[in-house]
């Protein structure tokens, strides 16, 4: 009879320990866990840096570029801009006031209204003469600035080129990383290592990615 309450005793004590032992473990888990995490934002910060050693190259190298360009465009002064520019502002009203009379020519063809149709015909007619009439007035503008436009696509290249989309794709993964990050934040916040450090890997290879798509833009 006086062994059952020494057993009880030494089964709550193994208890006791067994829980001990498991927090002790649980800690130690979470601890490992938590320096992981912090490993991995100390290789993304080092990405970060990396990054923003490539934008102030890029900075430096589109900066060069856009002076350059800027002293190409200066060959054309101001004042042709601006009267080439008002010039097609006009041509365009005027192509414009053509489409929809020859609209009105088909509806009057359709309704047999052979008089009307010559009449609108007549006024398309002269309307082109007009735009031809102001095409010719700046002919040698354009001319001149076809030369310019030319001259800086052999130099520069295409400013419309295959780069604006590495650019627009650059700025789709900038968005995705940062929502990241508010997602590890977040994370971090509650004390979620399994899903911080889950958010986290997915960052450092987004900027990995970034950061390869830089250097592409240096080359």
């Amino acid at each position: 009879m006086k062994w059952k309450p020494i057993a009880a005793s030494l089964g709550v004590a193994m208890l006791l320990l067994s829980g001990s032992a498991f927090a002790q473990t649980g800690a130690a888990v979470k601890t490992e866990q938590s320096n992981v995490a912090k490993d991995k934002y100390e290789v993304l910060k080092e990405l970060q840096a990396q990054e923003k050693e490539l934008n102030q190259q890029l900075k430096e190298k589109y900066k060069d570029k856009k002076e350059a360009v800027k002293d190409k465009k200066g060959e054309i002064s101001q004042e042709v801009r601006d009267r080439v520019k008002a010039v097609m502002e006009e041509v365009k009203a005027l192509h414009q006031q053509v489409k929809e009379l020859k609209q009105q020519v088909e509806e009057a063809k359709k309704n047999k209204d052979e008089a009307k149709a010559e009449e609108l015909k007549k006024r398309i007619a002269d309307l082109e003469e007009r735009i031809k009439a102001k095409r010719d007035s700046i002919k040698d503008d354009l001319a001149k600035i076809k030369e310019v436009r030319k001259s800086m696509k052999e130099k520069f290249g295409d400013l419309k080129d295959a780069r604006s989309d590495v650019f627009k794709h650059l700025k789709q993964m900038q968005h995705e990383k940062r929502e990241l990050l508010k997602q590890a934040a977040q994370f971090k916040k509650e004390g979620d290592e399994a899903k911080l450090m889950a958010v986290l890997d997915k960052a450092i290879e987004l900027e990995k990615k970034i950061i390869q798509a830089k250097q592409e833009l240096l080359k």
